[in-house]
Parts: structure tokens; sequence; C-alpha cells
């Protein structure tokens, strides 16, 4: 009887035994897929800091790279003031895209990007709700009529470019087109979308904003006054690596795409205008 009690001590003990190897291959197995996957998941991650105009197509730009390359794309849209400030304080950005080439040359000044390349052109225009309540239909009325006007800030790359655009048609529509049309200035704003956004909010009647802006979203709530090619502004885009890019090797990757024939359709399906130097 006592020889039966031991053999059955003994199958017990060697039951709890391979039940707890059991437990802990399990558990290792666990924390093995755990941290595969927390690898997978904490793999490269390119950032890239970009004028706000650029949100439609970078979107549409980090889909297609982030299937190519198996990556993930951070992008941070902001006016191209806002994204170089944050840059020039030492955010970790491994790209940089401004509207405009004066923040570009401003961040090369402080060796904080490298050699920028032009990558796309835009031009302007006057949005306007779609039910026009300022009663504008031609540039000539803008100077002439009491209305309310939205435009960037002198200092945003729209708001230079509205004001080119409006000293540039003084010598079609009078010496006092620009000072009479910003005299209707209601608001003014750090970024084309946030132009483009009071409009669609009928909180304007007019703004100056890039061709751009008319994205798919919002072309049942607006309407547009063209400006002629003989006083439009021609604007460009440009692109860099920031000097201390956490992934320099990934953000070259990001720029020859943004320069190659696919990523320059990308673009024009956008409304850019394409470079003439396309990598192939």
């Amino acid at each position: 009887m006592k020889r039966k009690m031991e053999k059955h001590k003994t199958s017990y003990v060697t039951t709890f035994v391979l039940i707890g190897l059991c437990l802990f291959v399990l558990s290792g197995c666990s924390q093995a897929d755990s941290q595969g996957q927390g690898e997978e998941a904490g793999g490269e991650t390119l950032s890239v800091f970009a004028a706000a105009q650029l949100q439609d197509a970078f979107t549409e730009l980090k889909e297609v790279f982030e299937e190519k390359h198996d990556v993930d794309v951070s992008i941070n849209f902001a006016g191209s003031q806002v994204v170089r400030t944050q840059i020039e304080q030492g955010a970790p950005a491994d790209v940089f895209a401004s509207a405009d080439l004066e923040h570009m040359e401003d961040l090369q000044q402080l060796g904080r990007v490298g050699e920028d390349t032009i990558f796309s052109h835009n031009t302007l225009t006057v949005l306007l709700p779609v039910d026009n309540p300022g009663n504008l239909e031609r540039l000539e009325e803008l100077d002439s009529k009491d209305y309310k006007l939205v435009v960037g800030v002198e200092t945003v790359p729209i708001g230079k470019y509205a004001r080119a655009f409006l000293k540039k048609a003084e010598d079609t529509f009078g010496s006092n087109y620009k000072e009479n049309v910003l005299e209707n200035v209601v608001s003014l704003e750090t970024n084309t979308r946030a132009v483009s956004g009071k409009i669609t909010l009928k909180e304007a009647d007019a703004g100056i904003v890039y061709v751009t802006d008319v994205i798919p979203s919002i072309e049942d709530q607006v309407t547009t006054i063209e400006i002629p090619e003989d006083l439009n502004v021609i604007t460009n885009n440009t692109i860099a690596v920031v000097s201390d890019a956490p992934n320099p090797d990934l953000a070259q990757q990001w720029v020859d795409f943004t320069l190659s024939e696919e990523g320059q359709d990308i673009l024009a399906k956008h409304k850019f205008m394409k470079i003439s130097n396309v990598i192939e």
C-alpha cells in the first residue's frame, strides 16, 4: 500500500513538473512574440515637416512611400514659418518642405538643413463662398467694393505671394490697387488652409489662396475668380534633408521620390505644377 501511494506521489510530482515546463515554454513564446511585435512596431519612422499647402499631396505620397519602403511616415503640416521654427529649435525632423525659398535659406544659414531642391510650383486664385455674398466677379472689383477679405500674414508664404500678386496687378488696375484691396482685410491667417477655412465657413467674402487649396472636399462650397497668367505669381516649393536627421538615407529617398516621375504625377494630380528636371 505504501509503495502504491509513493508511486502516485511520484506521478503527481512528474505531472506538476511537466505543467511547469509547459507554462515556462509558453511564457517564453509569448515574450518572444511580444518582442517581435515591439520590434516591428518600433521600426524606422520618417519624420517630414511640410508646408500646409502640401497636406493632400504629401498624404498620398506618404501612402505610396510607406508601401514601397515598408516604413512609417509621420508628417507635421503647418505654415512654413512654423515648421521652420520647430526645426530651428531642434525638433527631430528628417525632411523639411517649404512653400518658399526664404524659410529654407534661413535654416541653411544656421546649418540646420542641407542643399535644397525645388520640387514643384504653385499659383494663386481668389477664393469665394459658393453663394458669393460679396457679389465679386472680376479682379478689378476687389478694390472698388465693400467686402470682407482674408489673406495670410505678411511673414508667411501665402501672405507674401498674395501681396506680390496685388502689387503686380497695379500695372493693370491702377497704382492704388494693392492698398485699396488690403483695406478690405478682416482677418490675417498664419497658413493658406486657414485662409480657405474662413471662406468655407463663410466668415469672409474672399480670400487669396493657392490653386491647390481648392480640394475635392470643399469644391461644392466655393467658387473662384481666376488670376490670369500675366498677373499671377508662380511659387516655388523646395525640399531638403535636415542636417541631423535621425534617418538621413530614408530622408534622401523621400526627396528623390518627390522628384521622381511617380512623385511628380501625384503632385500634378493635386494641381501642383511639375518641375522640368524629373529624376528617372
